[in-house]
């Protein structure tokens, strides 16, 4: 959750590795490290420079009281766990869009088909406007399809209005034979 490290074991030269691989973490995470700093020293700012890159960096002097510590430790798997949250939420909402994407692939390929058939047999009327009988037929179909379409819009229009909280169910025993 944390790195905890004396400034002594990493060396200026090693930093730009350490932070290369930070860098490589997914956008999501940022690993706390505390870096305990050699006893006090004048020119602090100077030892403290190297350590720049690095993104979520605490510094601790030494000697430093136990309590500082882990009051230090605390706040940083903390943060810690707010970016596994965080992580947890992306993903969530990631499954989200693809279900919402899928639900739209699926809601165009079941409006098409009404559509195809409603388009087809309106270029057949409109080629033998003549003929009583298929008119009749064509008109039937044509209904069919448009009472389709409409049953498809009325179910988007509940699923919208479930997903947006403004459905209410009423809870009640029902007698199921009787339905």
């Amino acid at each position: 959750g944390a790195v905890l490290v004396a400034e002594e074991a990493i060396p200026p030269p090693r930093l730009p590795l350490l932070a290369a691989a930070l860098d490589g973490e997914p956008s999501w995470s940022e690993l706390p490290i505390i870096v305990l700093l050699a006893g006090s020293r004048d020119g602090r700012s100077q030892a403290v420079r190297p350590f720049d890159p690095l993104r979520i960096v605490t510094m601790l002097d030494r000697p430093l009281r136990i309590a500082e510590l882990v009051s230090t430790m605390h706040s940083a798997l903390r943060a810690r766990r707010r970016q596994y949250e965080i992580r947890d939420l992306m993903t969530q909402l990631q499954r989200a869009l693809q279900t919402r994407d899928e639900l739209i692939a699926s809601v165009s390929h079941e409006l098409r088909t009404p559509l195809n058939v409603i388009l087809g047999w309106a270029t057949t009327l409109q080629r033998r406007a003549a003929d009583p009988s298929g008119t009749r037929e064509a008109v039937t179909i044509l209904e069919r399809n448009a009472r389709v379409l409409w049953q498809l819009v009325e179910d988007l229009i509940d699923v919208s209005r479930i997903a947006s909280g403004r459905v209410q169910l009423k809870m009640a025993p029902v007698d199921l034979g009787a339905i």
